[in-house]
């Protein structure tokens, strides 16, 4: 079985970025390419995001 690498290098060390705002992901030279061509999408129920003080929550709740 051929495996693939996933996700895009970051810009620490072994830090990987598994995935990018939609509102923004056209704009970041980081994403946009792939997204144009290369895009995988994953249906979810939700999402977390993250506040100004790095804390986790659920947006709608």
């Amino acid at each position: 079985m051929m495996q693939c690498p996933w996700g895009f290098k970051g810009f620490k060390g072994s830090q990987l970025i598994i995935n990018a705002r939609s509102e923004t992901v056209t704009e970041k030279r980081m994403f946009a390419a792939a997204f144009k061509k290369d895009r995988c999408v994953f249906p979810t129920l939700g999402f977390y995001e993250w506040s100004p003080e790095k804390e986790k929550f659920f947006p709608g709740k």
